[in-house]
């Protein structure tokens, strides 16, 4: 038997209804359609699939555009040169990227040797029979025994990201790396800074928002991965990069225990159940404020965890997170998020001997506003990082409760606490009061804003009579 003859594989390839449409949509199309990667690699797992490689011999373009036309949807041409397009697609089961690429080879053999790993070197015919499986490198037993093997030497020479690659579908199928694959991701380490820092950042990117990312930050630590991604981790003394494995791990956890993914066994699972009680009234919006996005649909659960490691471990984080940002080529608003996060007074959250009341909620979110939500979850984080197993389960519903108010105050009353409308202008305060602009007049404002959150002011009279107390002060 050829080493691309189709066979019946060991368990089922289960196909989405938008892939069996495509392929009657596409049955007489001239030339054969692959699927490969990892859409083949989901079907035989039974899971979603969101992501969709197409390879043909020649004219992928205008295959891309013939789909794009046939689905309703957005076509883009990413590689003129090398046949390769994109196509967007909205599902009801959300957006599906399908790209579509000529062979990296002279035939389909040829281009699935070229690819990364066995198991992403599998395919099925598109216009065939899509329960059989193209297996030239016996990437199905790989799959079955949860191993990662590069496809040849090459695999890393031709491109080093493909190491951040193993580290995170390690993890994602929960296996290890088979041996020489290992050996070669540690020679190859050195050339991963090479990488374009946009490459680099869309890889360290998915592997951050991935599953159990503590896991795989461990892996890229002992691999020798993590300077190229986070030299400022790497660099830590093994206790402190290791707290902050510790502290992504939990803010994992938590992340989980607020997720649409939460079953009746997963706080239980990550001995979360106290928080679960304390803040469930929150889970809704919390899973919208984590589930966001920033530049090219990449995950603010990344940023959740750089800031967490970094917050928990890198002395001087919001200045020490600032070359990061320029060397992974953060957008600005990333990057501002990021220092916010760092910024805001997340001591707060488990200082159990500072009051909560309405001024200091006043001063915590005023200046970060949504950051402040990641720093309280990233403060729960830490609290149960550091803690361990010696954790005081008195000591948690009492930081819990904290946690419980300060976000009620940004959730539920953010008029009256966060921002209360204002009831006067700078420009009303210096015509009132004979001022010059100057940082006089902001240091004004400041005091009737927070007066009027502890109940003194209500009108422009008495924000006037709290600002000539102020000057009076101040004289």
């Amino acid at each position: 038997m050829s080493s691309v003859e189709p066979r019946e594989p060991a368990r089922p390839l289960i196909w989405p209804n938008i892939v069996l449409q495509l392929a009657d949509a596409l049955a007489d199309a001239p030339e054969p359609i692959y699927v490969v990667g990892g859409a083949v690699r989901d079907a035989y797992a039974g899971a979603p699939i969101k992501d969709l490689d197409l390879v043909t011999h020649r004219g992928a373009t205008p295959l891309a555009r013939q789909i794009a036309n046939l689905l309703n949807g957005d076509v883009f041409v990413m590689d003129a040169e090398r046949d390769v397009a994109r196509v967007l697609i909205d599902t009801p089961d959300g957006r599906l990227n399908i790209d579509v690429a000529a062979f990296r080879a002279d035939d389909l053999e040829g281009d699935l040797r070229e690819r990364d790993f066995t198991i992403n070197a599998m395919a099925s015919q598109l216009q065939g029979e899509m329960t059989l499986l193209i297996d030239p490198l016996n990437g199905e037993a790989d799959l079955r025994h949860k191993l990662i093997r590069r496809c040849s030497a090459q695999s890393f020479t031709s491109d080093p990201l493909r190491t951040l690659r193993a580290v995170r579908l390690s993890v994602q199928i929960n296996g290890h790396i088979e041996r020489e694959t290992l050996a070669d991701m540690r020679r190859h380490a050195a050339a991963l800074p090479g990488a374009s820092p946009e490459r680099l950042r869309d890889e360290s990117v998915r592997v951050l928002a991935g599953i159990r990312p503590h896991a795989a930050m461990r892996i890229m630590s002992v691999v020798g991965l993590l300077p190229a991604v986070l030299p400022e981790l790497s660099t830590l003394p093994s206790a402190d990069r290791e707290m902050a494995f510790r502290v992504i791990e939990r803010l994992d956890h938590i992340l989980t225990a607020i997720s649409p993914q939460r079953s009746d066994n997963t706080a239980a699972a990550f001995g979360l159940g106290a928080f679960v009680v304390s803040l469930d009234r929150f889970r809704a919006v919390l899973q919208s404020h984590v589930s966001a996005h920033w530049a090219n649909e990449r995950p603010h659960r990344a940023l959740l965890m750089i800031a967490a490691a970094f917050a928990c471990s890198v002395p001087n984080a919001a200045s020490a997170v600032d070359p990061l940002c320029d060397r992974l080529r953060f957008s600005n608003p990333e990057r501002a998020r990021l220092i916010a996060i760092l910024r805001a007074d997340r001591a707060l959250v488990a200082d159990l001997e500072r009051p909560l009341d309405d001024l200091t909620l006043h001063r915590y979110w005023y200046g970060p506003r949504d950051a402040g939500v990641d720093a309280v979850l990233i403060a729960l984080a830490e609290e149960l990082g550091r803690a361990g197993v010696a954790l005081e389960q008195d000591r948690w519903v009492r930081v819990l409760e904290r946690a419980q108010v300060m976000l009620g105050t940004f959730f539920e009353r953010a008029g009256e606490v966060v921002e209360p409308p204002a009831v006067i202008d700078g420009h009303t305060v210096m015509t009132a009061l004979k001022l010059r602009p100057s940082a006089v007049v902001g240091k004004l404002l400041t005091a009737i804003r927070e007066a009027q959150v502890m109940g003194r002011v209500s009108d422009a009279d008495s924000a006037l009579a709290v600002a000539r107390e102020v000057l009076d002060a101040q004289t």
